[in-house]
């Protein structure tokens, strides 16, 4: 393989091109903000630095093996493009990249760590971190971006962003274990503030959580005649800061069978993550309908997946008295099916009350009826099966 050594390099306009491995061995590299290094093999950087306003396009490795350098000066607004084959970020240290451009026809592999001070573009590529870290700077949310691409953390690495602003954070994960399996998280700041900034961490695992220490076996009370997904999970933690968050987990037709959210510690027993589940539409992300989001109390260090939905449980009365104590009537996991209609009559078979996609948020509160016994129809999809519940209800008001 030829290589180039690195002299002291001054580009404004005109693009440069090298045909062989690009070697810089301590000079100082400079790219104004309208100039081009084009090298059609790899970059291996020793020493020195490198100032990059504009755009270097790689075809092939990026190394870093310069103890005393993350390669690139800290006032580089430039970015690097890596639009090769299969193409490696490696070396006995870590870049810093101003911004990091991804495309090509193979997916990239990172080998040592690395940060992106800019923007991260995965366009179509997959970007294996195998076990290696990943930390986004920017704290815009919308620093990373894709149309296809995304990241696969399958050997435990992990993506790091830095969460400051209000606005939703992307956390682009798959797996190319599973045909390209896509299965993004977004988080989103409670309160976008000096006291609630912070970086997290985000690992996806495409495995049985079993395997990796969180046994789906290991299942509180309320758990404990569901099962627990198996086919893949997250790891999210803190890594700085005190960020509280909302968390939105996506899925797709794969996980009807499983509506609702779980948690546990490593070591720890599966719970529910909410005591209300909320599942939502969003026909908008692509290409999901729905998302399970949780709302963290405290900074995050756990594991998440879903669960089965349970049972449902009809209570038999209710006293809308004003007091906050049993005014409504409620289906306990019925937020789990939205898909229901309900219609309650009274004694006579009069339709009092009827409504699509009944829910603990807007439950029945009896209206201007009377005490007495009412009957009910619920009508809800239940794991791709429309099922009819039938029962009665009885209604106590004071005098």
């Amino acid at each position: 393989m030829k290589k180039v050594s690195v002299v002291i390099l001054l580009i404004y306009f005109a693009p440069i091109r090298l045909w062989a491995q690009f070697v810089n061995s301590g000079q100082q590299l400079t790219i104004s903000d309208k100039g081009l290094v084009y090298i059609d093999d790899s970059y291996l950087h020793n020493s020195g630095s490198v100032t990059n306003n504009g755009s270097m396009v790689v075809k092939g490795n990026w190394t870093n093996n310069d103890h005393s350098s993350f390669v690139f000066n800290n006032v580089s607004k430039g970015a690097v493009f890596l639009n090769g084959g299969l193409q490696q970020i490696d070396g006995t240290d870590k870049t810093v990249f101003p911004s990091l451009d991804l495309s090509g026809y193979y997916f990239k592999k990172l080998l040592t760590d690395a940060d992106v001070n800019g923007n991260l573009s995965l366009n179509d590529v997959e970007f294996k971190l195998e076990d290696r870290i990943l930390t986004v700077l920017n704290n815009r949310p919308s620093a990373v971006s894709r149309t296809k691409g995304f990241i696969s953390t399958d050997k435990g690495g992990m993506l790091n962003r830095s969460l400051t602003n209000t606005g939703q954070y992307l956390y682009p994960f798959g797996s190319s274990l599973h045909s390209g399996i896509y299965r993004p998280l977004e988080m989103i700041l409670k309160n976008a503030s000096g006291s609630n900034e912070g970086v997290v961490s985000a690992t996806f695992y495409y495995d049985d959580p079993s395997n990796l220490g969180y046994s789906r076996n290991s299942k509180s009370e309320e758990l404990r005649n569901m099962n627990i997904y198996d086919k893949y999970f997250y790891v999210l933690k803190q890594k700085s800061g005190y960020p509280l968050v909302n968390v939105r987990f996506y899925q797709g037709i794969e996980e009807n069978l499983f509506p609702r959210l779980a948690k546990t510690p490593k070591g720890g027993l599966w719970s529910l993550a909410t005591s209300d589940p909320h599942v939502l539409q969003n026909s908008a992300a692509e290409p999901f309908a729905k998302y399970l989001e949780y709302e963290s109390l405290q900074p995050l260090d756990e594991a998440f997946t879903f669960t089965e939905a349970g049972s449902l449980i009809f209570y038999n009365a209710f006293s809308p008295d004003g007091d906050g104590k049993n005014d409504t009537w409620l289906i306990k996991n019925i937020d789990s099916y939205p898909d229901n209609e309900i219609t309650i009559f009274n004694r006579w078979g009069n339709e009092i009350y009827k409504t699509k996609g009944y829910s603990s948020a807007k439950p029945w509160d009896g209206g201007a009826m009377m005490s007495g016994t009412y009957f009910y129809v619920l009508n809800v999809t239940m794991n791709g099966e429309r099922r009819t519940f039938k029962g009665f209800i009885t209604m106590i008001k004071k005098d």
